[in-house]
């Protein structure tokens, strides 16, 4: 079974790139899998790393890139074409509104299964993206097989006209080989810490918010906290002109990219403040390092395991969130029970056994269709 994984290589690993890295690392396991990647190379964007490449080539998994000047590429469309005839019969598994698009093109006219996983949209007001995201849905109405990973996006897709009997919900396993990351004892200082893209939808501008607000009404509680922001984007610029305004210097590290093992190391609890989210990695990675989480009620993390898989509050609060670093302060064990019932589920029923057995059923699926 060749299976051709096409997506776009930003050249860092963030959700959706280490999923799918994941995925064909785990499938390359299986007798007669033969997974395979050709990665979308945008020169315009002058890529500062190549860490999926590196990890494709230390995992020995083969690879193409190709390089184009812009979005939408006609070169793009005949490349895949021509990966799909040499390596025989393939599925084509597409991630990503470009991958999607010139996949759907590339597989036009012939009996090539076409599957896509939704990792979700932006959401973002700005005209362009929306378009993007209606494209994409077009597309998808398509392909043979959408993987949607959280029931929010199920029920999206289902309402945007995406076909029941083509829709599979497969939740994301724990990380393979994660180690317990957690520590013996609770320290005097709290290290609470973000990790992902610095960008508008992840809205690291909430925690810094939030913790600015607690500074100023309970500053002894304030002082048992430190904040660890991981990552880098496009809102990187505002965030640090916010933490030199509201002199949060002295509590507060902008850290750029850190590899994951390190960031979860050193942080105690873990924070997402997403606007938006699908059934986010990050979530996963802390549970399976023993953090407890406090995250934002949004998209598909009540998905995620466990009764209540992290203290969760309302999106753009800070007030909410403030309460939450408090509680994290005041109360550890209350999050520290939350984070061992989601690892005791996420064992149980997230494991990554299911989870390669989903996508293998739905491979095989199309094989005998195809």
């Amino acid at each position: 079974m060749n299976i051709l994984f096409l997506l776009q290589d930003t050249g860092r690993l963030y959700g959706a790139e280490q999923a799918t890295l994941d995925l064909a690392t785990r499938l390359q396991q299986e007798p007669g899998c033969n997974p395979s990647f050709l990665l979308i190379g945008e020169t315009r964007l002058n890529q500062p790393t190549h860490d999926l490449q590196q990890q494709l080539e230390e995992r020995g998994i083969p690879f193409h890139t190709h390089a184009v000047a812009h979005p939408f590429s006609f070169s793009l469309i005949r490349a895949i074409r021509r990966h799909l005839k040499a390596q025989g019969p393939s599925i084509l598994h597409c991630t990503g509104y470009k991958a999607n698009l010139h996949g759907l093109l590339a597989a036009a006219s012939t009996d090539i299964p076409l599957v896509s996983t939704v990792h979700g949209w932006l959401n973002r007001p700005d005209p362009k993206e929306r378009f993007y995201a209606w494209i994409d849905l077009q597309c998808l109405k398509r392909f043979d097989r959408v993987i949607a990973l959280s029931s929010y996006y199920r029920d999206f897709l289902l309402q945007h006209d995406i076909p029941t009997q083509r829709l599979r919900l497969v939740h994301s396993p724990l990380p393979p080989g994660r180690n317990n990351l957690g520590r013996d004892a609770v320290p005097s200082v709290l290290s609470l810490g973000t990790l992902g893209r610095l960008s508008t939808e992840k809205n690291q501008h909430l925690l810094l918010q939030a913790f600015q607000l607690l500074r100023e009404r309970d500053p002894a509680t304030a002082a048992r906290i430190c904040l660890l922001i991981a990552g880098d984007g496009p809102e990187k610029d505002a965030l640090q002109q916010f933490i030199h305004e509201h002199k949060l210097a002295d509590a507060v590290t902008l850290a750029g990219f850190m590899p994951r093992d390190e960031f979860f190391r050193a942080i105690d609890v873990f924070i997402l403040c997403s606007r938006i989210e699908n059934f986010p990695l990050s979530i996963l990675e802390a549970i399976a390092a023993h953090k407890p989480c406090i995250a934002t009620r949004v998209g598909g993390i009540p998905d995620q395991p466990g009764d209540q898989p992290a203290l969760l509050v309302p999106s753009d609060d800070p007030e909410a969130l403030a309460g939450a670093l408090a509680q994290a302060v005041h109360h550890p064990e209350r999050l520290a029970t939350l984070a061992h019932r989601a690892l005791e589920k996420a064992q149980r029923d997230f494991s990554e056994q299911a989870w390669i057995q989903a996508h293998l059923q739905l491979y095989r699926e199309l094989e005998t269709t195809a």
